[in-house]
């Protein structure tokens, strides 16, 4: 079979009645997850879809997007996936730059996604159409060597370069991770990532592939660790993909609850650093040792290139001084070379090439990079044979295992992102009140350093939200430090070591702040400045353009739990992204969750207090941690 979607259908004939995809109380079974893919794929073809076809998908998540995926293959096309909530100037940027013959989307996204061309094919006005089509399967004649999807990623230029990847190279990736996944139709895998990143497929191959049901998660972003904890149990999930810093909460939110996961039998993670205590905690927290699958490979190396599956033995995981990459995934080969391509000896340092069949076609409309990027490669027989140059840093153990050391440019990892620090400074620099900017990487977290132009002094929330609209959420930086000029080096570099701590300039002028006053807006306080690594926050500043992100928030949410005994849904930090407005909402939910009894004595005592007396009576009462 030449691509995943026969796969599909292979499965579908073997098991039609059990369930594939699954999203609260919808469900679809193979049977019918084939045939609207087959209904959909023919609707497309008869519309111009052909082997190497680009067709964007842009949907919300639900089920209609894996019917959607899948019926762009079935008709021979390559899947363009668009997150909607992508800012829409770097929407524009990759529409213009990918050409999408079609959009498969719905009514309410359609008039951001047809700027450049491209039809649009709305699922829910063109129902009746598709649904008219025959169910039967179809050759579309796609070929291995066939296009099967487009990602765009962070570019060094500042425009966003989309990666081509092949049938051939997808098909034999997912079915070494299906094998090494050991999913079973027995098991219910969580659909968490964004469609926009690869890793995506690696939840939702592998997991259809085996027989076992896909459970789409609707609102990944507003979901915290002890909410996805109840929600996996109360799906009855077995598998779950996160990325190691997601890891981190996991272990925080069972640490402070004292609950285990029995329900999980495979955890997978990827995409950046573990450190081994990380890795021994989580071993410690589940005693039926789940098997624990750790990932590497830019998205150029489709999905993976490396496996890392520890013994999740505590005592032995704490003998690692780090945790390794692991060894490559079948048909994929690594070798560490020198500036001469010459391969270095085990335990020293050099560039982590990847060679096999995996490899991505090259960059779309960009063969000038993809050739400095893919180059023969000059080890093995396989005519024709290229190796990719990740500019990782790693080394190879004694006992073969790679380690990751660094990177050799701007490159860097945020919330599992890749992201490229000169990216961040292109869309920066087009502010009218700016003059040359540098990004740089702090702990996780992007630190814009800006020099105005003359006469300007934009502040930091106007940059947050300029910057905001024209890239995702987490290649926005997490300060945003005014200086006079940048430090050069002597040899006339910028000097990075020089740049001063972010912290400094996240301070804003008093005078145009509110500061905390109420016990629960000075625990708030509290809690947001230790997160943002500020000296105090003003109650009216949004925490997410003050440099918070959705795992940050997160974070909070467990603090607001411990410290003030209260449970905040971490989608009200969405929702009220304020300091006071937050406060208002802890103290409802502090009287709403109060005992009953406790609850008929506090009203009690708040009859005929003034209104702006009220809070803080709530507050006296609070349970304290």
């Amino acid at each position: 079979m030449t691509n995943v979607s026969e796969l599909l259908a292979a499965q579908a004939a073997r098991t039609p009645h059990a369930v594939a995809v699954a999203l609260g109380d919808r469900e679809l079974t193979y049977r019918q997850l084939d045939e609207r893919a087959n209904r959909l794929g023919r609707h497309l073809a008869d519309l111009g879809v052909r082997p190497d076809t680009v067709v964007a998908l842009c949907l919300p998540r639900s089920i209609d997007m894996i019917v959607a995926l899948f019926g762009i293959l079935r008709a021979g096309g390559a899947y363009l996936p668009l997150e909607p909530s992508t800012p829409a100037e770097r929407l524009s940027l990759i529409l213009e730059s990918a050409r999408p013959q079609l959009v498969v989307t719905e009514v309410a996204l359609a008039a951001a996604l047809t700027g450049s061309g491209a039809t649009a094919v709305c699922l829910d006005r063109d129902q009746a159409t598709i649904e008219a089509r025959s169910a039967a399967a179809f050759d579309s004649g796609v070929a291995p060597a066939n296009l099967a999807y487009v990602i765009y990623t962070s570019g060094s230029t500042g425009v966003p370069k989309g990666i081509m990847i092949d049938h051939g190279a997808l098909r034999d990736k997912v079915l070494a991770k299906t094998a090494i996944y050991g999913f079973t139709p027995e098991d219910r895998v969580l659909q968490f990532t964004s469609l926009g990143f690869d890793a995506a497929a690696a939840e939702i191959y592998p997991t259809l592939l085996a027989g076992a049901a896909l459970v789409v998660h609707p609102h990944p972003s507003w979901t915290s660790p002890p909410e996805l904890l109840a929600d996996c149990e109360r799906l009855g999930i077995t598998g779950v993909m996160l990325p190691p810093v997601y890891l981190q909460l996991l272990i925080d939110s069972l640490s402070a609850s004292g609950r285990t996961v029995p329900w999980l039998r495979c955890f997978i993670t990827g995409g950046e650093s573990i450190p081994v205590e990380r890795l021994a905690a989580w071993a410690r927290l589940v005693p039926h040792r789940p098997r624990f699958v750790y990932a590497y490979g830019p998205t150029e190396t489709t999905i993976a290139a490396t496996l890392y599956l520890p013994s999740m033995d505590p005592a032995e995981i704490e003998k690692l001084a780090k945790v390794p990459i692991g060894s490559p995934l079948p048909n994929t080969g690594v070798q560490v070379l020198d500036e001469h391509l010459d391969p270095v000896p085990a335990g020293q340092v050099g560039e982590l090439w990847i060679t096999g069949t995996g490899l991505a076609r090259g960059y779309l409309g960009e063969a000038a990079l993809t050739a400095e990027r893919f180059v023969p490669c000059p080890f093995g027989d396989r005519p024709g044979a290229r190796m990719y140059r990740t500019g990782d840093l790693a080394r190879m153990t004694a006992g073969g295992e790679l380690e990751f050391v660094g990177r050799l440019d701007s490159q860097v990892k945020i919330r599992g992102h890749r992201v490229d620090a000169s990216d961040v400074e292109a869309a920066l620099g087009e502010h009218p009140g700016l003059g040359p900017v540098v990004v740089v990487a702090r702990e996780g977290r992007l630190a814009a350093y800006c020099v105005p132009a003359p006469g300007a002094r934009p502040t930091a929330r106007e940059l947050h939200r300029f910057v905001g609209q024209k890239l995702p959420d987490y290649m926005i930086p997490s300060s945003f430090t005014l200086m006079d000029a940048l430090p050069l080096s002597t040899g006339g570099k910028i000097d990075l070591r020089a740049l001063p701590d972010p912290a400094e300039a996240a301070r804003q002028d008093d005078a145009e702040q509110r500061w905390a006053l109420s016990p629960i807006e000075l625990e708030l306080d509290g809690i947001w400045s230790e997160l943002l690594q500020r000296d105090r926050v003003g109650v009216d500043e949004n925490f997410f353009e003050a440099g918070g992100d959705s795992l940050l928030a997160s974070r909070m949410v467990a603090r607001v739990r411990g410290n003030l005994g209260v449970e905040l849904p971490l989608r009200a930090v969405f929702e009220t992204p304020t300091i006071a407005a937050l406060a208002q909402e802890v103290t409802r939910l502090s009287v709403a969750q109060q005992p009953d009894a406790e609850l008929l004595r506090l009203l009690g005592d708040l009859e005929g207090l003034p209104d702006q007396d009220a809070p803080d009576r709530v507050a006296e009462q609070e349970p304290q941690a």
